[in-house]
């Protein structure tokens, strides 16, 4: 973005010289100067350069986090709450199973291209290996990390 002084002076280069003796002075005048502090402020008008703007959009484009697929979770967005010590990241999924009329949703994480149920539903009835066994201890023996917070994300999958 440019200062209001960079806009003024290129509004001013653009005004078009009048063809009467009375202003084409001024005008020619006031565009001269306009052009002149267009080419000491390097501006363009309303917008930057194709060069720069294919600089920065390359720029954006090698910060910019890449797409994860959906689902997708990471150790290290959850450092409190992330209760698999052996893994750096999984994939929540959900899918809705029909189990004696009632519909159920099966939350399950994949971690190390194996499917586990984080649920009741997706570990008793989906007959998924539970992702408890891979849970961390704590010094206690409970169990560490919260995957509570995984299972509200993949039932928000199923909707």
């Amino acid at each position: 973005m440019y200062s209001v002084f960079q806009r003024i002076a290129w509004e001013a280069a653009l005004i078009s010289p009048g063809y009467t003796n009375a202003n084409f002075c001024n005008r020619n005048l006031v565009a001269a100067v306009g052009f002149a502090l267009i080419m000491l402020t390097g501006c363009t008008p309303y917008a930057s350069s194709p060069e720069a703007e294919n600089g920065e959009a390359a720029e954006a484009e090698a910060s910019a986090p890449k797409k994860l697929p959906r689902g997708t979770v990471l150790a290290a967005d959850y450092p409190d709450a992330w209760p698999w010590p052996d893994f750096a990241s999984g994939r929540l999924s959900c899918r809705n199973g029909s189990f004696g009329g009632v519909r159920r949703p099966l939350v399950l994480i994949e971690l190390g291209n194996t499917k586990y149920g984080l649920n009741g539903a997706a570990i008793g009835v989906g007959e998924y290996p539970d992702a408890r066994t891979l849970m961390g201890r704590d010094e206690f023996g409970a169990y560490a990390g919260d995957s509570s917070v995984f299972i509200d994300m993949g039932l928000e999958l199923c909707k």
